[in-house]
């Protein structure tokens, strides 16, 4: 019988560096607590509407539309800028429809203007993505 846990205990697999990503980033607690029920709808939302409109694009448009239309989306989330430089994504964001509507995260969520987002330059951000 295999039993599967939510909460597994977190195993430290490489040291954490602590003046890349910050004091908060090697704390185990903020792994191990179990997120809020709201948190985890949140988190699957945008692909679970991302799937109802694939599925109804295949059932009128046919399955070659709805491949090309993942196979689009799934290219331009890959498509992104040097560490440090803002990425906007505006292919994907035409591609999901996401373009036509202000949220509340267009406004208020731009991750540049976080005040606990450690400011590293360009070369050591670079250097930590390349494994250098």
């Amino acid at each position: 019988m295999s039993f599967e846990l939510d909460l597994a205990l977190p195993l430290l697999k490489e040291p954490v560096d602590q003046m890349r990503e910050g004091l908060k980033a090697g704390g185990f607690r903020s792994e191990a607590v179990a997120p809020h029920p709201v948190q985890a709808f949140q988190a699957t939302r945008k692909e679970a509407e991302f799937q109802a409109r694939l599925d109804t694009i295949a059932r009128l448009y046919g399955i070659a539309a709805a491949m090309r239309l993942k196979t689009e989306r799934d290219i331009l989330s890959r498509v992104c800028r040097a560490p440090g430089l803002p990425s906007s994504m505006v292919g994907l964001e035409t591609v999901l429809g996401t373009d036509e509507t202000i949220e509340f995260e267009d406004v208020l969520n731009d991750p540049q203007e976080r005040p606990d987002m450690p400011l590293i330059p360009v070369h050591e951000r670079m250097e930590a993505r390349l494994g250098l």
